[in-house]
């Protein structure tokens, strides 16, 4: 497989720089406020940016960290810094994902020109679109709406001429003068005045549209994503905070609000602009997993069946879990959701009324076996699991992936397990541990990487708690 064979994190949320080569396993630890999370967070952004920042099984990188964690924008970058970036290098390939947040306005590079011709481009295709039009109510007035020729209307254009506004005909000035003609040939007339008029005006009002869609691209906050292949940039993803003061497009009469809502209703399909400059083949990162702590730990089971399934992986992971775990027989998803088959237990069960530790186990075991030669980034997997289920999920991670591992964890036992597990599979070359620590002297975060070897050492002859609480 592919494997990352470096990362570096420059500037992400409180995370000044920190650089490591990752092994297939990679266990970050340290005390609270050191940047976990934050590494994992990086890494995913980084692999997730060339698919919208989604990964194998759709789950939005983006979206997760700013609708469900609620993180500010603002602070995505380090406070004090105009620019983070996020490194890597697969194979002889380097990636750099670097973002910057701007209160307002566009940037003044060709990242900026990309970003204002996209937009010019976006509002044109929708305002544009025969549903807009119909609903700024200007199309074209058929003459059956128009059969008002009467001596009302001849004294409109009388107005009309007198007062020198307005685009009126030339076959039409030429009746009023004098020459009454047929009302065929007036219908006519009076169709011509009324579709120059349409043109005008809409083109008007579209062209003011318009520009109030970018004047709220410039004013509202943002953040860019540039992605670098080999320092050439190919792809730009850009989010909008929408949370502007659209009162300048309000008043009193119905077309400020009809324009309000016309307004609305574009920025609510563009609230991020993705701007593609890749040819060929675009699929250059390992299939992406990740897994934040989870409280939907049934919807997620639920969800990994599906994607397990046609995959046409679920026989090999029923057999796994029913070789380690005594009672278990079989999972299977029903029209009343997910049910768990136990051993000596007539009726199927609903896997929500299992413990918390077989279902999370349950969900750990699922979610190592979507991805193939991927990579898989995990926050917390020792969360509600007891130490016989934490050994269950080890061994499937050592014994029966082939996948590049990321995990963050608190749990001294479950470092154990896995240094104790890799030392019996000879594979303890395939780990390390990534230990963060503050040094208030400096202010910051640093890191040290310890192999697999060593940190087995220090655990069983040193008696060094590795994580560094």
């Amino acid at each position: 497989m592919d494997e990352i064979k470096h990362i570096r994190i420059h500037n992400y949320r409180g995370v000044e720089d920190i650089a490591f080569s990752p092994k297939k396993i990679n266990i970050i630890v340290g005390p609270n406020n050191t940047g976990k999370s934050a590494i994992l967070e990086a890494v995913s952004l980084l692999l997730s940016s060339e698919n919208n920042f989604l990964d194998i099984v759709g789950n939005n990188v983006f979206k997760y960290l700013f609708n469900i964690r609620e993180y500010d924008m603002k602070y995505i970058v380090r406070e004090g810094e105009s620019k983070a970036v996020i490194e890597c290098q697969i194979e002889k390939t380097k990636f750099k994902l670097e973002f910057e947040y701007r209160e307002t306005g566009i940037p003044l590079d060709a990242c900026g020109a990309a970003i204002l011709s996209k937009i010019r481009e976006l509002s044109n295709i929708f305002l544009n679109n025969p549903d807009i039009l119909k609903a700024l109510n200007m199309e074209p007035i058929s003459p059956t709406k128009a059969n008002i020729i009467d001596n009302t209307l001849e004294s409109e254009l009388d107005r009309i001429l007198k007062s020198g506004k307005g685009d009126v005909p030339h076959s039409f000035e030429f009746s009023l003068k004098g020459q009454r003609g047929s009302q065929v040939r007036r219908q006519k007339e009076l169709e011509d005045y009324i579709q120059i008029n349409y043109e005008r005006n809409l083109k008007k009002y579209l062209d003011i549209l318009e520009n109030d869609i970018f004047n709220i691209y410039s004013r509202c906050p943002k953040v860019i994503f540039t992605l670098y292949k080999d320092d050439v940039e190919c792809y730009y993803y850009i989010d909008f905070d929408f949370t502007v003061d659209f009162s300048l497009y309000t008043g009193a009469t119905p077309e400020s609000y009809q324009r309000l809502n016309i307004l609305r209703r574009f920025l609510f399909q563009n609230d991020r602009i993705i701007i593609d400059n890749r040819e060929g083949d675009t699929n250059e990162f390992p299939l992406l997993l990740v897994s934040f702590c989870s409280e939907s730990l049934v919807s997620d089971i639920n969800s990994f069946y599906d994607n397990i399934v046609n995959e046409k992986k679920i026989k090999g992971v029923i057999e796994y879990l029913t070789e380690r775990i005594e009672y278990f027989e079989d999972l299977r998803k029903t029209d009343d959701g997910m049910r768990i088959i136990l051993k000596d237990i007539k009726n199927p069960l609903p896997v929500s009324s299992m413990g918390q530790g077989l279902i999370s186990l349950i969900r750990m075991i699922l979610l190592n076996s979507l991805v193939s030669e991927g990579v898989i980034l995990i926050e917390e997997p020792e969360s509600a699991l007891h130490p016989g289920y934490i050994e269950v999920f080890v061994e499937e991670i050592i014994g029966h992936s082939n996948n590049q591992l990321f995990l963050t964890t608190h749990s001294l036992n479950l470092i154990e397990s896995i240094l104790e597990i890799g030392k019996a599979k000879e594979c303890l070359d395939d780990i390390q541990i990534i230990r963060l620590y503050n040094r208030n002297d400096i202010k910051g975060t640093l890191s040290e990487t310890i192999n697999g070897t060593d940190a087995l050492y220090e655990i069983e002859e040193i008696g060094t708690d590795l994580r560094g609480i």
